[in-house]
């Protein structure tokens, strides 16, 4: 994991030296710094907790059983605790299999249960201290995943999204338990509320986005599309946490204007060095699952230059997901007739224009021409 993020962090140095005669001195240096603890302290932590080769959940409950075996004997010190946790929950001797102990317990129950310790190994966060005595967690695992676990109730235990919807909110678990420790210097400062709101932004961006695919046929990867508005957000948090005085304050700032995603993305280089895109690429390349969304996410807010790639993958993705965040921020979304097909019958432009004109006409129709 180390070496990871450190050959990562290094390759993206010498990225930017190579370019360093296109933008400042300055420039260069926070964007260096603003990378480098972006690796070293959340993206690297991430890692190491062990959990991202689990984060795709088998459909079928003995495939499930046996990645739960997996998990537990990578981590034999969790094992004990979990017997002890699931003895005092029976009435009856507790069985010596360790694969009906898993079914006793509930595969669900016990993917959060390990995941959250394994959180607190990296962490040491006494929101989340295991009781090693009775296999206790300070809340039921589900209660303590909560971003997790809302996230992939939000869209169906039984949806495509539910695999890549638990993965996103477990980073903003994680980012959330993270700014209570002493790993970040955050100076006192409590980040419950930014994070709760900006994972709240995320799921009413994600479920437009969704809505709005339904309607644009034959788009490869359509289930990451809902991801890129919950990994936007997480890079404005992220940056918040990286730059806790400045940070709040810039995304506070910016609600109070108008902007375009362009000029958003000048004014968050010229504060932290990098645009909040290029911080949610790193974040979506440090798991295989989110694949292509480390490509998309480095050209949100400019799907044209994701054209000249020559990869329209990536270039619907992200004019996709922008145009969803840009309906959601922007006005109400009205319902999308079943008839029109994003990309088909309509190109996106379009469509956005055909909203647009409903939203006058509604206006004008209410008085708003007064």
């Amino acid at each position: 994991m180390v070496s990871f993020y450190n050959t990562t962090v290094s390759r993206i140095i010498e990225t930017w030296s190579l370019k360093g005669s296109r933008v400042s001195s300055n420039t260069s240096n926070v964007s260096l710094e603003t990378v480098s603890a972006l690796f070293k302290k959340m993206i690297g932590p991430f890692s190491a907790t062990g959990i991202i080769p689990f984060l795709v959940e088998p459909d079928n409950i003995e495939e499930r059983v046996h990645q739960l075996i997996q998990v537990l004997n990578s981590n034999p010190s969790l094992i004990n605790p979990f017997r002890k946790l699931v003895a005092s929950m029976q009435n009856k001797e507790i069985p010596a299999a360790l694969e009906e102990q898993i079914r006793f317990f509930n595969t669900n129950q016990t993917r959060n249960y390990l995941f959250t310790i394994q959180f607190n190994e990296v962490l040491n966060c006494k929101e989340l201290k295991l009781d090693l005595d009775t296999g206790r967690l300070p809340g039921k695992p589900t209660e303590l995943l909560k971003f997790a676990n809302t996230a992939r109730e939000q869209f169906g235990e039984d949806s495509l999204y539910k695999n890549l919807m638990f993965a996103v909110g477990l980073y903003f678990d994680f980012l959330f338990y993270l700014q209570k420790t002493e790993m970040l210097n955050l100076n006192g400062a409590k980040f419950d509320e930014l994070i709760q709101n900006n994972f709240k932004k995320g799921i009413d961006q994600a479920k437009v986005i969704a809505r709005i695919s339904r309607h644009k046929k034959k788009m490869p990867n359509d289930i990451h599309a809902p991801i890129a508005a919950l990994l936007r957000q997480l890079s404005h948090t992220a940056l918040c946490l990286l730059y806790p005085v400045n940070g709040v304050e810039f995304y506070k700032n910016l609600e109070s204007i108008r902007y375009t995603e362009p000029l958003k993305m000048a004014l968050e280089i010229k504060e932290f060095g990098v645009h909040s895109g290029m911080v949610a690429s790193y974040l979506a390349q440090s798991v295989p699952l989110f694949d292509p969304l480390g490509e998309v996410m480095s050209v949100i807010g400019m799907p044209h230059i994701a054209h000249y790639t020559k990869n329209p993958l990536i270039s619907e993705l992200a004019s996709m997901c922008e145009l969803g965040i840009l309906l959601k921020e922007s006005f109400k979304m009205n319902e999308i007739p079943d008839s029109l097909q994003i990309g088909t019958s309509i190109p996106e432009l379009k469509f956005l224009e055909f909203v647009l004109t409903q939203k006058v006409r509604e206006d004008f129709k209410a008085g708003g021409n007064a």
